[in-house]
């Protein structure tokens, strides 16, 4: 995205669907993309600008989405058999 906008040059689906397989070796299917689009493509032009794909992603950091914590479904178990087998 950034070459993109050091070029001055919004992006269409295909050129997307290209960057990201290039930049991860990820093949995205035309619904992702299409999807993606419908998120980030504010202007509704079917183009994606660094501008519109930048905004998005420091509005999803500022809401919190900073990763995500993975569950310790274990550790939860066996917290709650404990409390369950202490409260009798």
């Amino acid at each position: 995205m950034q070459m993109y906008n050091f070029a001055s040059r919004s992006i269409g689906q295909d050129e997307f669907k290209r960057a990201v397989y290039v930049a991860t070796g990820v093949k995205l299917s035309p619904h992702l993309v299409n999807t993606v689009f419908k998120i980030f493509d504010v202007d509704r032009d079917d183009q994606l600008s660094y501008k519109e794909f930048i905004g998005i992603m420091k509005d999803r950091l500022n809401r919190g989405f900073r990763g995500y914590k993975p569950i310790q479904r274990y550790t939860t178990f066996k917290s709650c058999v404990r409390k369950e087998l202490y409260s009798r």
